[in-house]
């Protein structure tokens, strides 16, 4: 959620140069915790293929990072940055909600393997 919360500080406050400050620390810091707890929760989703689990978490990553930074750019084109970053903060929120629902390692195993099966 600081993810979420610093894109809307930046959309809200783009010429303050504190606000951009805070909120760069507080992203990149962010960042890098999410992706360590990713590696563990990868880990945990293909025990003795967490090489692969974290391969597939990375090129995920980097494809959601590029086709984010597209989309925001062709966006940011279009239209004021404001709604451009409140709608990119609201999309960074969304990425909660599994948390919210709890959703463990063995529930991922259990879809996986129901989607393998079809």
């Amino acid at each position: 959620m600081s993810i979420a919360a610093v894109t809307l500080a930046l959309g809200l406050w783009p010429t303050h140069s504190v606000a951009v400050y805070v909120a760069g620390a507080v992203f990149g810091g962010s960042y890098i915790a999410l992706t360590g707890v990713l590696i563990i929760w990868a880990s945990q989703v293909a025990p003795g293929q967490e090489a692969a689990g974290t391969a597939a978490l990375f090129i995920t990553l980097a494809a959601g990072r590029a086709v984010g930074a597209f989309l925001f750019g062709v966006l940011l084109e279009l239209s004021n940055p404001t709604p451009v970053f409140v709608l990119a903060a609201a999309l960074a929120s969304c990425s909660a909600v599994p948390a919210m629902l709890n959703t463990s390692a063995d529930t991922v195993r259990e879809l996986a393997a129901g989607r393998q099966g079809r």
